[in-house]
């Protein structure tokens, strides 16, 4: 008996070997396989298809006027995320009009649409003020800055770069816009 149990004994240490061997090349023939199949179809990144609307229509020349009155009134948004807070709240003004306040359909339709036009005007009208009340603030500096580049004798465009070094980036766009080759 003490003969069988060390065979037994044995045979399962001889099966457990096996078994990782066998294990080991299963998990190399899994990653190599992995690999042949990354190689022949690449990940892509998973989007919506609300995004990727939204990226070809950022793309568009269309909506570069959008994007500059959005940079201009110093808003931190793409040209589609904007369209998308404009649209989520015209459907809120509208689910809150016709379903909570009880108004008919055509006022729930009408009213929200007139509302969402006005914010967006007034948005920008208000942001536009406080841009050039900003570059108005700035404009001292600048005009220091360019006073005594040019009694150090600096030119004119080597005074503005030198302003543009030194003012924020809202002013320097302005600046590098109006600068003479």
């Amino acid at each position: 008996m003490n003969l069988v149990v060390t065979i037994l004994y044995s045979l399962a240490v001889l099966s457990f070997l096996f078994s990782i061997y066998f294990f080991l090349g299963y998990r190399s023939q899994k990653k190599e396989w992995n690999q042949m199949v990354k190689k022949i179809f690449p990940e892509e990144e998973r989007k919506s298809i609300i995004s990727r609307w939204g990226e070809r229509f950022d793309e568009k020349e269309s909506s570069q006027a959008l994007k500059n009155k959005l940079h201009n009134a110093n808003l931190k948004l793409l040209p589609s995320e904007y369209l998308g807070i404009l649209i989520v709240g015209y459907m809120a003004l509208f689910v809150l009009m016709f379903s909570i306040f009880s108004m008919p359909i055509m006022v729930s339709v009408l009213l929200p649409l007139v509302l969402i036009t006005l914010i967006n005007y007034l948005l920008f009208y208000f942001r536009k003020n406080s841009y050039e009340h900003r570059f108005n603030d700035q404009l001292s500096e600048v005009c220091r800055i360019l006073g005594n580049a040019a009694r150090s004798g600096l030119t004119i465009n080597q005074g503005i770069d030198l302003v543009a070094r030194e003012v924020s980036a809202q002013l320097e766009k302005s600046l590098n816009g109006s600068q003479m080759n």
